[in-house]
C-alpha cells in the first residue's frame, strides 16, 4: 500500500513539474476597494524568452465596456498599451511593428462588462481572477495579457497569460489617480513575465 502512495504522489509531482507554471495572488486591503485585486499567471515550461527577442501587438488593445464606462476608450486603450510596452521593455525585451521580425506576439484586453464578446475573450484565456463581494458594490474590471509564438494568436499555443481583476472606482479618482492606478495593476500583472538572459 505504501508504494502506491509512493507512485501516487510521484506522478502528481511529475504532472506539475512538466505543467505550466501557475501564480496566483489576491491583494485584499481592509475598507478600501480601491488597493484590491486578484491576479492568475500562468506560463508553459517551454516560454523561456532571451534578452532582445522581440515582441509584437497582434491587434491593437480590445476593450469590452457596453456600458461606456471608460470616458476616453481611444486614450485609455493607448495608455494600456504604452505600460504593457513599458513592462515588457523592462524585462530586456524590444517591441518590434513588423511581425515578420518578432519572435513573440502580444495580445490583450480590458474587460468592464459582462457581454458574450468579454465571456469568449476570458474563455480563450483561460485565467479567471476572482475578487469577493465588494462592501461598496463595486464592479470589476479585468485586465488580461496573451503571449504566444507570432502568427494565429486564436490557434498557438499559448506560452504566457495573466489576468489581473481589481474594483472599478473610476468616479471618486482624478484622472491622474486613475493613470496610476492602472500602471501599478499592470506592472503587478506583468511582474512574472521572465526576465531575459
Amino acid at each position: 500500500m505504501k508504494s502506491k502512495s509512493i507512485i501516487a504522489t510521484s506522478i502528481a509531482l511529475t504532472a506539475m513539474l512538466t505543467t505550466a507554471c501557475t501564480q496566483v495572488q489576491t491583494q485584499p486591503v481592509a475598507n478600501n476597494n480601491m488597493n484590491t485585486y486578484s491576479a492568475v499567471v500562468t506560463a508553459d515550461e517551454s516560454f523561456k524568452p532571451k534578452a532582445n527577442d522581440a515582441f509584437v501587438w497582434y491587434k491593437e488593445l480590445l476593450i469590452a465596456d457596453e456600458n461606456a464606462t471608460i470616458q476616453s476608450p481611444s486614450a485609455s486603450k493607448r495608455f494600456v498599451e504604452n505600460q504593457i510596452e513599458k513592462e515588457i521593455s523592462s524585462k530586456n525585451y524590444t517591441i518590434t511593428e513588423d511581425v515578420a521580425q518578432a519572435d513573440y506576439m502580444v495580445g490583450a484586453a480590458v474587460i468592464l462588462d459582462n457581454s458574450d464578446m468579454s465571456q469568449q475573450i476570458s474563455n480563450f484565456v483561460e485565467v479567471f481572477p476572482s475578487l469577493g463581494s465588494s462592501a461598496n458594490h463595486y464592479n470589476e474590471g479585468t485586465i488580461l495579457v496573451v503571449i504566444t509564438k507570432p502568427g494565429n494568436i486564436q490557434k498557438n499555443k499559448i506560452l504566457w497569460r495573466g489576468a489581473i481583476q481589481a474594483y472599478v472606482v473610476d468616479e471618486e479618482l482624478t484622472q491622474e489617480q486613475r493613470q496610476l492606478r492602472v500602471q501599478a495593476f499592470i506592472k503587478q500583472l506583468m511582474n512574472s513575465l521572465p526576465v531575459g538572459k
